[in-house]
Parts: C-alpha cells; sequence; structure tokens
C-alpha cells in the first residue's frame, strides 16, 4: 500500500478548533486573573503608572501561559483540546516533532492581530500560516 496523503487542515477546521481553545483559555488562564484586574482602579495617568505596569504583566503571564498551553499539548500529543475535537494534529517536517516546533507555531495565537497576519498568510499561501512556516509544521487532517 501507498503512503495516504496528508491533508492540510481547513480553515473552518482551523478556527472552530481555536475558538473551543480560547474558550479553555479564558476558563482556566485567565479566569484566576480577573479577580486581581477587576479590583484595580484603573487610571490611566502617570501616577498610576505602577499599575499600568502591572496590567501589561498580567496580560504578559496569561499570554505566555497561552502559548505553553498549546505548544505542551502539541509537543506531547500533537493536539490541544480544540484540535482534538475536529480530529486536527501538528506534523512536524523533521523525523521527529521538537518543543520550539510548537512553540513558534504557537507565538502569534494570544496577539489578535498577529493571528489575524497569521491566518491572512494561510489563506494565501500554501495553505500554511506564517509560524507553522517558520516553524517547519502543518496542521494536518487525521
Amino acid at each position: 500500500m501507498g503512503l495516504k496523503k496528508k491533508k492540510i487542515a481547513s480553515l473552518w477546521k482551523r478556527i472552530l478548533a481555536y475558538i473551543i481553545d480560547i474558550i479553555i483559555i479564558n476558563i482556566i488562564i485567565v479566569g484566576p486573573f480577573l479577580p486581581i484586574l477587576n479590583s484595580l482602579n484603573i487610571n490611566f495617568t502617570l501616577k498610576h503608572i505602577n499599575t499600568i505596569l502591572f496590567i501589561f504583566l498580567v496580560i504578559f503571564v496569561i499570554a505566555l501561559i497561552s502559548i505553553f498551553y498549546w505548544s505542551i499539548l502539541e509537543y506531547k500529543i500533537k493536539q490541544s483540546v480544540g484540535s482534538l475535537l475536529f480530529n486536527l494534529e501538528v506534523n512536524s517536517k523533521f523525523k521527529k516533532l521538537k518543543f520550539w516546533q510548537c512553540f513558534v507555531s504557537n507565538i502569534s495565537k494570544p496577539f489578535s492581530i498577529i493571528f489575524i497576519l497569521d491566518l491572512i498568510y494561510f489563506l494565501f499561501n500554501k495553505k500554511q500560516r506564517y509560524f507553522e512556516m517558520l516553524s517547519k509544521t502543518e496542521l494536518i487532517e487525521k
């Protein structure tokens, strides 16, 4: 028997998987930070620069944990929860998937504007996101 050709994951499956993952991230990762952020009296003046810096630090930590959510799951089981539900998995262009590939592939996901640009690249170039191209990975249908 010949090798089965890998089918690149469709845009709609990618988006739905992403939405599922964002819901999980909002519950598990963002949720615990909400009481902290809600307790802050946000006033964007220079005398409250510590509050502003703290907010940016919290956002950075949330983004970093989110990247690790996708990266660790993809490295360990080749799927995030959303990808699992839509029968998608990460495929490495090397013999074995490496953690750095998962991390680079997922850098854009917590940042909406970058992720939208990443998806636009997907639409116009070879059915692969820019950060997938950089990480030498692809999302395929199982």
